[in-house]
């Protein structure tokens, strides 16, 4: 393909770029663009670039768009490959336009070829020579594609027309295979000018001829055919062959010989099962038995020489003679049916004794079966067969005896009643209720308990036993009454406080039991009482009450469950007045509490109304208060705000009065007045009232006393301004009287004002005083001071400076004066009132157990001062460094406390006051805190378990402290075992399981310390070895060599099993063990005894018991066992013990020989005794050297026999001697002295002995540690 581009004007001297879907093509410069070889991806738009090199003008083509289609020439050639000889073929090609044929013999050299043209098809010459071709054609369809296609071709001889024949002349049925020469094209078998067989195959078989029928074949080979010679076939007809038995329904009996006849034929073969059993030329028939099913077959001989057969299917009929049945093992009374099959008559037979002729009826009914019955049945089918059944032997077991009893046949609703039946193996209980039979329980178990029982109902048992035989019970007829309601009412309510009791009324019943948490109050399950009502105390949070009722009839119920909720009640505190009194015209007083809680809300109520509260509670400054209260008597009532909200009525009762103020007088004179002295007087006053002349406001003289008449006041030359105040100093109401006067004078010098350090005129009480100032003065003007209405003789003359008049500690008002006109004084300005703050008052600190707290007590203990004064700052200091914050002083009381806070360090603690509004601080209190030693700490062991049926494990503490318990704890709590230190080993028996630990506890006057001692000792209950085991004696053959074999049978696995010998009370070890491993076990030696008794001791895990049996051993002619006799542990210093044989044998050499004492360690024999009687005590006599002792012995029949037991002869040394302790005289009476010794041995127990005269007496024991001990209780 081929792209051009063509531009005109310009210069004409172009440059071109190609481009395809807008991408330039690299290298397509030219004004032509060639696609060779064009392919689907060529396929888009292209475009070509023009520029004039000239002119730089370039122009672009409109886009040419391209399409490729990509096609394929696909070759076919068909037509015949087979050609006949002298033949012509015509062969055709598809696929595209121009063809061109080319014909190639086998070597591959061209015959023939056709120049391409249209014509599709191609004839073969006829004169091609026998031989195999390929004919190739070259198709080129419109695109120019081209492709080849092949077909082998083969030129062949004409085919051969000849035809063979398996048969020509058959019987009718047979099959007759017509054969042609095989190889060429096709084969068409025609029948009576009829194809019936047409394609490739050669070969035409069939069955279906008939007589005359004449049969060819056309055989084509390519183009060419040819045909067979005809052939016609002779069918001669079968015979028709009859097979009859002599049977009916050729059905035989057993062992029947049947014959069996043929017919159409002139000659027979008989078969059986396809195996010939007769020949041709042996007759028509044939007799023999059979079997069941077996098949007789005759082929049958025409005399045109077909064969036709015919069979007989025989039936052997064997009747099986069938006997059921209803069942072969029974219960007597009971009746079975007999059922027989197989037949069409039946024979019955009991005990080989016919039971009737036979009939159709194939059941017999047996209503008195008896133990051991047989029977069998004869039966006779339709075809006269017969046949006899096996025998059925009857097994009939008697009938359970049975009996019920209850252990109630009266009883409440929900009672619970057991019935025990017996006489059987299992047992199904029935409740015979409203005529209908209630299946309860069908088990193994004869016992039946249930608490369904409704008034009425009959009980009863069907029991069965282990033959399947029942029987029924009588029926129990029961009683039941009905229950009683139990009531309860809880007064006055569920909802308690701490400590409070309640009343349990109860109802329904006739009497009653009062439970606390399912348990009798009083612990008495029996305590029956008739009081339909009981008080209850002593109740926790979350008890239970209930109550049990029992009506007349002795039924019960319980009542529902009343929970009972317990709160504290509010903590009580004391009501207090700030003032119990106030003034007329005062809103009130305020009244406070002694210490409040969180939570609870506090109110007022006047005493003449408790249920409309005055005022509710408020806190200020840490203290809850009630403000501006009137008159009247007042309580409290407190009442918690969480939980149960329990209320409860404080009982102090405040009394607050209005106290009436003095009453007003005129003050005589009044108004200004200019010339000194004035001389001031109260028209009247009150008795028991106090009046005060006021200078400018501030207190200048007085007080003068009332009597009821009028009052002088005296005279005064002072200028300023009188008023007089008049005060009641029992109540401190107080009322300005009427008038004022002013004495109007002029100094004679400026006036300055009057100074005070401190400011306020107030100092601590110890200080020096407060200094008067006056801030300025004239030069030669005297100034004088003045305390009250009277002069101090304190006079200073100005400078021009200020003046210091120095220190003043006296109280009362002080005011400057100067000299005024007419002779009079003049106070400067300012007045300092002078008064002393006295230090806080001293209180006591408390602490927690007077301030003993025990070491390691994270908390420690609470210090407390007791009373407090308003406004007072109170700081707690240890060391010098504060503790806390400091707290405020709510109100003056001198019992409220003050709490600090926890504290668990030793030493003093100082409490510093600091006063208000001055800061005047001093000591308030101090405490000391004392650490209290907790007890030393012992390590705790013991065994591991005990064993079952009453063993004791042993827990020891490996010391202990005088004066300290040791308490045994179980699973973390107190068991209440507790044993009191002695500076020895303390020591537990126990017989639970659990988890064991001790606490120590010292008591001292303030503080009970405690610890944990170290270790946990964990115990188990091991259980003990099964002790029913039997034993055997196998002494069978036994003599002096050997013994008698002893067997545990059915030993328990992993249990130790020894052998002890007995003698009149004494026992002891053989040394004889083995281990048990479930089956039986024999002891590995034998035991030789002429009579001795022995017991088996298990042992598992450490836990003992004997098997419950002894046995005997009683071997003739061999000598008897006996104990040697002697307590080996004796103590040095002693002379030595007696050993001796606790029986003998006359005519026997018993010897004492000491083991190992010899040479080499060899044994040494002693001494011997032969008595000449028996049954005598042997005493050999005191032995003092230690060792290892046996008794042998020996006579004419048996050589050393070793006698039971050794003993082993030690000298135990005595212990250490230690000081004892604790003599003189004591002063307690109750404690008494404590005696002990400074030292002790582990594990050596240690007796006290008090010489009461001359009886001794035991005071104490204890075990030593190693440690000094004391003996408790002395």
């Amino acid at each position: 393909m081929t792209l051009t581009a063509s531009a005109t004007g310009g210069s004409g001297n172009y440059v071109y770029q190609w481009y395809r879907a807008g991408a330039e093509i690299t290298g397509a410069t030219s004004d032509t663009y060639v696609i060779s070889n064009a392919l689907a991806t060529d396929a888009g738009e292209y475009s070509v670039v023009v520029g004039d090199i000239a002119n730089g003008i370039t122009c672009s083509s409109s886009p040419a768009l391209l399409t490729v289609n990509v096609t394929e020439a696909t070759a076919t050639l068909t037509g015949e490959q087979n050609i006949c000889e002298g033949t012509s073929e015509i062969y055709t090609a598809t696929g595209g336009d121009l063809y061109t044929f080319t014909l190639l013999d086998e070597s591959d050299i061209v015959i023939d070829t056709r120049a391409a043209d249209a014509d599709a098809t191609y004839a073969t010459d006829v004169t091609l020579a026998l031989g195999t071709y390929t004919l190739s054609v070259l198709v080129v369809d419109g695109n120019g594609c081209e492709d080849e296609a092949n077909l082998a071709i083969e030129v062949k001889e004409s085919p051969d027309n000849s035809l063979t024949f398996s048969s020509t002349d058959i019987c009718d049925g047979e099959t007759i295979t017509a054969s042609a020469t095989a190889g060429y094209s096709s084969y068409d078998f025609m029948v009576n000018g009829i194809s019936v067989q047409s394609g490739a195959s050669h070969e035409y078989s069939s069955d279906a001829w008939t007589d005359g029928d004449v049969i060819k074949v056309a055989i084509t080979l390519g183009g060419c055919a040819v045909e067979s010679a005809e052939e016609t076939i002779t069918v001669r007809d079968l015979p028709v062959i009859e097979l009859n038995s002599d049977q009916a329904g050729d059905v035989a009996c057993l062992n029947e010989t049947v014959v069996l006849t043929a017919t159409g034929g002139v000659d027979y073969a008989f078969y059986l099962n396809t195996v010939q059993v007769q020949d041709f030329g042996n007759g028509a028939t044939y007799s023999s038995t059979f079997d069941d099913g077996d098949v007789i077959s005759v082929v049958g001989r025409a005399a045109n020489g077909c064969e036709a057969s015919d069979d007989v299917t025989l039936q052997v009929n064997t009747p099986v003679a069938g006997l059921s049945a209803s069942a072969t093992e029974l219960c007597a009374n009971e009746t079975i049916t007999l059922t027989a099959s197989g037949g069409t008559l039946y024979e019955f037979f009991r005990n080989g004794t016919s039971l009737g002729a036979a009939t159709t009826d194939n059941e017999i009914e047996i209503s008195d079966p008896v133990d051991g019955d047989q029977f069998y049945v004869s039966v006779e089918n339709e075809f006269g067969c017969t046949a006899v059944s096996s025998t059925i032997e009857m097994t009939v077991h008697p009938i359970p005896v049975v009996t019920l009893s209850s252990d109630a046949t009266e009883i409440c609703v929900g009672d619970p009643v057991t019935f025990e039946a017996t006489g059987g193996d299992f047992y199904s209980f029935y409740i015979l209720r409203n005529s209908l039979d209630i299946d309860q329980q069908q088990s193994a178990s004869n016992q039946f308990t249930t608490s369904d029982i409704e008034d009425g109902d009959l009980v009863y048992v069907v029991v069965t036993d282990a033959n399947s035989c029942q029987a029924h019970s009588d029926s129990i007829p029961m009683t039941v009454n009905d229950l009683p309601v139990a009531g309860i009412n809880v007064l006055p309510s569920n909802n308690i406080g701490e400590g409070e009791d309640v009343t349990v009324e109860a109802s329904g019943g006739v009497d009653y039991i009062y439970l606390v948490n399912n348990a009798p109050h009083d612990g008495d399950v029996n305590g029956w009482v008739t009081d339909a009502s009981l008080e209850i105390g002593g109740l926790e949070d979350g008890d239970e009450l209930s109550l049990i009722a029992r009506n007349a009839s002795g039924c019960v119920d319980t009542s529902e469950v009343v929970t009972i909720n317990v709160d504290t009640y509010p903590d009580v505190f004391e009501l207090r007045p700030a003032y119990a009194e106030y003034c007329s015209g005062d809103a009130g007083v305020q009244l406070f509490l002694s210490g409040y809680e969180e939570f609870v809300m506090y109110e007022l109520y006047e005493t003449s109304d408790l249920i409309t509260p005055v005022a509710t509670s408020s806190l200020e400054n840490g203290v809850m208060v009630f403000n501006n209260i009137p008159e009247g008597d007042y309580q409290v009532k407190a009442r918690r705000m969480n939980g149960l909200k329990l209320s409860i009525w404080f009982t102090s009762i405040v009394e607050v009065r209005e106290q009436p103020v003095p009453s007003i007088f005129n003050m005589n004179p009044t108004g200004v007045l200019t010339e000194c002295p004035v001389s001031i007087s109260l028209g009247g006053s009150e008795v028991g009232i106090d009046y005060h002349l006021l200078l400018n406001g501030a207190l200048f003289s007085g007080p003068v006393a009332g009597d009821g008449g009028s009052l002088d006041m005296g005279a005064y030359d002072i200028g300023g301004v009188y008023t007089i105040l008049a005060v009641n100093p029992s109540t401190g109401c107080s009322s300005l009287m009427n008038g004022q006067v002013e004495l109007d004078v002029v100094p004679n010098s400026p006036v300055f004002n009057l100074l005070s350090d401190p400011s306020d005129g107030v100092y601590c009480e110890g200080s020096e005083g407060v200094s008067l100032i006056l801030d300025g003065s004239s030069n030669g003007a005297a100034y004088e001071v003045y305390r009250n209405s009277n002069t101090t003789g304190i006079v200073a003359v100005g400078d021009g400076e200020p003046i210091d008049f120095g220190l003043f500690t006296e109280e009362g008002t002080y005011r400057v004066m100067i000299a005024a006109d007419g002779g009079c004084l003049y106070p400067m300005d300012g007045v300092v009132t002078v008064s002393m703050v006295p230090a806080p008052e001293a209180f006591a600190l408390e602490a927690d157990n007077e301030g003993h707290f025990c070491a390691g007590d994270a908390t420690g203990v609470e210090i407390r001062q007791i009373g407090q004064q308003a406004g007072v700052v109170y700081q707690l200091y240890f060391d010098g460094e504060t503790q806390g914050p400091s707290v405020v002083g709510s109100i003056s009381d001198p019992v409220l406390e003050i709490n600090f806070g926890s504290f668990n360090i030793p030493g003093e603690y100082t409490v510093i006051g600091s006063m208000p509004g001055s800061g005047c601080e001093g000591v308030v209190g101090s405490i000391t805190l004392t650490e209290d030693a907790l007890p030393a700490v012992f390590e705790l062991t013991g065994e591991t378990g005990y064993c079952a049926g009453g063993g004791e494990a042993l827990i020891e503490l490996s010391g202990s402290e005088n004066d300290v318990e040791y308490e045994l704890h179980l699973d973390g709590s107190a068991t209440g075992y507790i044993e009191s230190g002695n500076g020895g080993l303390i020591q537990f028996t126990v017989d639970a399981p659990g988890d064991y630990s001790v606490m120590a506890t010292l008591d001292r006057d303030h503080t009970s310390c405690e610890i944990e001692m170290n270790g946990l000792v964990s115990i188990v209950e091991k259980p003990l070895p099964l002790s029913n085991k039997n034993i055997v004696v196998d002494d069978a053959g036994a003599d002096c060599e050997n013994g008698a074999t002893i067997t545990i049978e059915n030993s328990e696995m992993g249990v130790v099993y020894e052998i002890y010998w007995t003698d009149n009370g004494s026992e002891g070890p053989t040394g004889l063990t083995v281990t048990g491993d479930g089956a039986n076990v024999d002891f590995p030696e034998t035991l030789i005894d002429g009579n001795g008794t022995y017991r088996v001791l298990a042992s598992l895990d450490g836990c003992e018991a004997f098997l419950d049996n002894d046995f005997a051993v009683s071997i003739p002619n061999v000598i008897t066992k006996y104990a040697i006799l002697g307590d080996g542990a004796i103590c040095e210093g002693d002379g030595g013990m007696n050993i001796s044989l606790s029986s003998s044998e006359a005519n026997v050499d018993y010897s004492l020989w000491s083991l190992g004492a010899g040479a080499g360690g060899s044994n040494v024999a002693i001494s011997t005794i032969t008595p000449l009687t028996g049954g005598d005590v042997l005493d050999f006599g005191m032995i003092a050297e230690a060792g290892d002792y046996i008794i042998v012995a020996s006579n004419a029949d048996c050589d050393s026999v070793v006698m039971h037991g050794m003993v082993e002869l030690r000298f135990n040394p005595l212990p250490v001697a230690y000081q004892i302790t604790g003599s003189g005289v004591f002063c307690d009476v109750a404690e008494g002295a404590v005696i002990g010794l400074n030292g002790s041995e582990s594990y050596i127990n240690y007796t006290l002995i008090w010489h009461d005269g001359d009886i001794p007496r035991v005071r104490g024991t204890a075990i030593g540690s190693g440690d000094a001990l004391t003996f408790p209780g002395t």
